[in-house]
């Protein structure tokens, strides 16, 4: 089985993937994975590395400096 990060939606302190997401990841054999806001930076690359795939769902833009990009 796959195992799919997903980038969480944020709404009033909660962190979460909507229904639609999840479901299309179950259909096609993937097991999301919630990728949280506050895990410690220094931790993400072992988490990534045990990733077969990052679904960015929309939402509140990342930083583009976050991944070495300029806006």
């Amino acid at each position: 089985m796959w195992r799919i990060g997903a980038i969480p939606y944020r709404d009033k302190g909660l962190q979460y993937l909507p229904l639609g997401y999840l479901r299309g990841l179950k259909h096609i054999g993937a097991s999301p994975v919630m990728l949280r806001y506050e895990t410690p930076l220094e931790e993400v690359p072992a988490i990534v590395r045990r990733l077969d795939g990052i679904l960015f769902t929309g939402g509140v833009d990342i930083e583009p400096g976050v991944y070495g990009a300029y806006r």
